[in-house]
């Protein structure tokens, strides 16, 4: 056996060698990296083409290529057609797909947009999303893309052979998928919808229906995806938490609703109670008018007759009273005059006269 020269850690030795050999593992490390990491993505268009041709196989960018894609200018409607017919021959989606999952990753809006852009250009020249019912409401949108029977009618646009069972399943698996990534990107459509449609359209048609309890616990434990699961369950139960908060304030408020309407009803009697009150009284109040009304009338007339009965007697005694003077104002006109004669007639008068205003007033005063 070789003699091993002992060093300690204060032996000079140990400070001239550790560096050299840090050295050479650091060139190693270094020239291993550059000899498997690609070159980084410096465009929008570049890492559509690399997705599309395979080249891309990263789940997210690395943040000097984020930081190249956000100084990077809008693409144009041609740039964007030119690239679609580039890579037209995504006929599963499996592509487009894996490019929309970058760009939810992307923490850059603008980027995202760009994607966002380009795919819905892509998925308006693939047969299953030609029509103008994508512009529809995304409930609709999403019926027509579940629909089974539209991808065995499919015409593609190139001359190749029709997709094979297993093909049209992943087809209508990634368009559905893809719609709902674009429309959550796009439209805001909430992630618990998100699930909802999931759970209708893609996850409970693949289960069978008449699972057993036993069954389903045995397909739980097995479960590999748990992320998938963990992430799932947590939105359903804050959406259920979410909609058991709505339900007790629908609660809280129809208990108050009722309350009001309650009282409403209270006040409505206490109303309908002081209405009948008043009709009464208003029906009291007009038969009363009325009573005065034919009084009045009555009286009205009574006094009509009185007045023409009063009238006739004055004009009468007056007309007499009149005529005596008369025949006195004769007398004295006479010659001789006849002095007597007016002064009986003036005296007759002036008795009449008096009488006359005696009755008057006994009239009143009665």
């Amino acid at each position: 056996m070789k003699n091993v020269d002992h060093v300690s850690p204060e032996d000079p030795k140990l400070d001239s060698e550790l560096p050299e050999q840090k050295s050479v593992t650091t060139s190693v490390v270094l020239n291993s990296s550059s000899r498997t990491k690609s070159q980084p993505v410096e465009s929008v268009g570049q890492l559509i083409l690399q997705v599309y041709d395979g080249t891309f196989k990263r789940k997210k960018l690395r943040k000097i290529e984020l930081d190249f894609l956000r100084k990077q200018s809008q693409l144009s409607d041609e740039s964007i057609n030119e690239l679609v017919n580039q890579t037209s021959d995504d006929r599963i989606l499996t592509s487009t797909f894996n490019l929309l999952q970058i760009g939810l990753r992307v923490e850059s809006s603008k980027v995202s947009d760009e994607i966002a852009r380009f795919v819905l250009v892509t998925l308006k020249k693939h047969p299953v999303f030609k029509g103008p019912w994508l512009n529809g409401p995304v409930e609709n949108v999403i019926q027509v893309i579940s629909n089974h029977r539209r991808y065995e009618s499919l015409r593609w646009t190139d001359e190749g052979s029709k997709l094979t069972n297993k093909e049209m399943k992943e087809c209508r698996k990634n368009a559905l998928r893809c719609y709902l990534i674009w429309a959550w990107m796009t439209k805001s459509v909430p992630i618990e919808r998100v699930i909802d449609y999931l759970l209708k359209h893609t996850w409970k048609p693949s289960v069978r229906s008449s699972q057993t309890d036993a069954e389903k616990v045995v397909f739980l434990v097995n479960a590999r995806d748990s992320e998938a699961i963990v992430t799932s369950t947590d939105i359903l139960h804050r959406d259920a938490a979410d909609q058991k908060t709505r339900a007790d304030s629908a609660e809280s408020e129809n208990e108050q609703l009722l309350k009001q309407v309650s009282t409403l009803e209270s006040n409505r009697d206490e109303i309908q109670s002081t209405l009948y009150d008043t009709q009464v009284k208003a029906d009291s109040l007009k038969k009363l008018l009325e009573k005065e009304r034919q009084d009045h009338a009555n009286d009205s007339a009574h006094l009509k007759d009185d007045y023409e009965t009063l009238r006739g007697q004055v004009l009468r005694r007056l007309n007499e009273e009149l005529a005596l003077l008369e025949a006195g104002l004769h007398a004295l006109r006479r010659n001789p005059p006849k002095v007597n004669v007016m002064v009986d007639h003036a005296e007759r008068v002036i008795d009449g006269l008096r009488d006359e205003c005696n009755r008057l007033l006994k009239r009143g005063d009665g």
